[in-house]
Parts: structure tokens; sequence; C-alpha cells
């Protein structure tokens, strides 16, 4: 990975929804102050437990209990101070029992991505009050200590693509250590491709294409989306991964293999939209890619060949896990499966 580090100020957010005068902080930013080296280990070693988040190209490692959720946007002024919308904060975690608990403005330490929006709220900025890393954000490159003890490095990493990655944190060996794990790769630790496979892969066959791969070892679950839609790049690229094995990964697989094919024709057309899940499947007997079309011409269902699976509760709860519900169909699937909305199964 090629790091470069510069000075900036970066603009702070906050999750609360009241007007806060910061200039009632007991504890304000200073100056920014020049980064004086990238870091010269990529990759670098950090604590057992801690698991890999990659975004368009590039990942890193964070504690294992860090919570998922977005970037902020450009801060905008208004009546009671500047203020930003949609993005920020913490809006999912792992909870005790493993499972992905659900809560907006979370409390938590988390990993932000940009090209997703977590509410229709705008927020007034305020000082940092847990850690942070912000995948893909527009902060400019440099250091900066913020109020609360907390100091924020922003680089640039060039991969495939041009990834800004912020951290902030109180801990200066944690933050280091996160930095310093910091890779560039064409396919990540979770098994996911930067760019999602065009044309989709496997090719479109009548071929029974699960019936080749044996036991199922583990899956790859890998989200793709337009991260750079507003500024108009539609290229669908990896914005979230994970992994699962062992039995987890063999229920997913059966789950949708028992779902019975659906025959008419015209679920068979492949119709790739703004967001896109694809299941990698890794057998003893060989490997097989599952598309979750979201946005299928006639309805939410599994394409593997010229196979056709409608989405039901049942072969998709399993592999919405960790950071998918969040990240998936701008959350759309995570919202069903915790309840908040309905999800049109078939």
């Amino acid at each position: 990975a090629v790091i470069v580090p510069v000075a900036v100020v970066a603009s702070q957010n906050g999750s609360s929804p009241q007007p806060t005068d910061l200039a009632d902080q007991t504890s304000a930013p200073t100056s920014p102050a020049e980064t004086p080296t990238a870091p010269s280990d990529p990759g670098g070693s950090v604590p057992d437990g801690w698991r890999v988040e990659s975004y368009d190209g590039v990942q890193l490692k964070v504690p294992a209990h860090w919570g998922w959720g977005g970037v902020p946007g450009e801060a905008v002024s208004g009546q009671d101070g500047e203020f930003t919308c949609g993005q920020e904060g913490a809006f999912a975690y792992p909870g005790p029992d493993g499972e992905t608990l659900f809560e907006e403005g979370a409390k938590v330490p988390y990993v932000g991505r940009a090209g997703y929006y977590m509410t229709d709220v705008c927020t007034n900025v305020l000082p940092p009050t847990d850690s942070y890393v912000w995948l893909g954000s527009a902060v400019e490159v440099g250091t900066v200590e913020l109020a609360n003890g907390f100091v924020q490095e922003t680089v640039k990493v060039e991969g495939a693509h041009v990834v800004n990655v912020t951290v902030a944190d109180t801990d200066a060996e944690r933050r280091a250590m996160i930095i310093g794990s910091i890779e560039t790769l064409g396919v990540d630790a979770n098994g996911c491709d930067t760019d999602m496979p065009t044309p989709p892969s496997p090719p479109l066959t009548n071929e029974d294409l699960l019936a080749g791969v044996g036991d199922i070892e583990s899956v790859s679950v890998c989200v793709y989306s337009w991260l750079d839609w507003m500024g108009r790049d539609t290229d669908t690229r990896l914005g979230y991964s994970t992994q699962m094995a062992g039995p987890a990964a063999q229920s997913v697989f059966d789950a949708i293999a028992q779902t019975p094919e659906y025959k008419g024709a015209i679920c068979a057309v492949y119709t790739p939209g703004g967001d896109e899940v694809l299941l990698r499947f890794h057998g003893r007997e060989g490997d097989v890619d599952v598309a979750a079309d979201i946005y299928n011409s006639c309805g939410a269902g599994f394409r593997v060949g010229r196979q056709f699976r409608w989405f039901t509760e049942g072969n998709v709860r399993p592999w919405i896990v960790d950071g998918v519900g969040l990240y998936a169909s701008g959350g759309q699937l995570g919202n069903a499966i915790s309840g908040l909305y309905p999800m049109p199964w078939k």
C-alpha cells in the first residue's frame, strides 16, 4: 500500500440532535500537525482476536467489539451552528452472543463507510466520544488533536482505487496499530473481489452449479455498492465483507439449495443495481458464486447460473451477520430481520 500522510483539520460530527456550544468544551481541537512518516509495515501485527474490515480495495484490522456505521458528510452552517446529515456514528455492533444489534447512535467505537446513508436525521457537529475508523472519508490527509483527548489521523491509501482512511482514538498505540495494519489488495482476507465480477460469475448456464461443490467449508459474504454515486461514479465496488465457516456456512448453503427453483424465464435475466450481495461458497469439491439479487426485475432472490430462487426469511436470515444487515441494500435486509420494516418475502 502507498500511504501518503499530510496535515489537516477535520470537522467532527455527532449523533445527538441537540445543539451544543463548542465554546463551552473544556478541550478544543488544536492546530494541525504534520504527520512525519507513513506506516513502514503495511499489514503489521495487531493483537489476537482483531477482525478484518475491508472497503474498496483497502483492508485493515480493528478490535472485534467495534461496531459499524457511516462517515460524516461536509459540515453545513446553520442557525444553531454547524451540522451534518445522515451518516456519522455507529448503527450496529456485535452483541454478547455474537448476534448483531441494531441501534441508531450507539455509543461504541465503530468503523464507518462512505457511500452509505444511515439516517435522514441531521445533527450538530460535536466532539468525539468514541473511537472510530472512517473508510473513504472526505477528510483531507493529516493529523489533528481533537476534544476529549482524541487524536485523529487521516492517510491516503493508493491501491486499485484511492481511499482516505481516518482513525481517531485516545490511545496512540492502538491508532498506530490500526493504521499500520492497512493493506491494499484485489481480493480481501474474506475472499471478496474489490470489483464485483463482471460478467457475473458463474456464467449463465442450465447446469445445477450447486450440486458439485461438496461439503461447504466457508462462505464469503461480499456486499457491493455504488460507493461514490454522489460523484456519479456508478462502478459497483466492494463496500463490506465478512466470512462464515463450518456448520454456519453449510446452513447458509443448505437453506438456498433446498429452496425450490423458480421457472419463470424473466427471473434468469441479470439486472444489476447499485447494491449487490455475492455469496461465494468454498466447498471441498469446488467453489460457486451465488448472487443475492435485491433488485432483480421480478423480485428479490438468489441467482446461480440460470437458476433463480426466491428470498425467504429462512434462506436470508442465516447470512445476515456482522455488518451485512446494515450495509446490504441500504439496510433493507437488516431492517427486515430486526423487524423495523417488512421485507416482501415470497
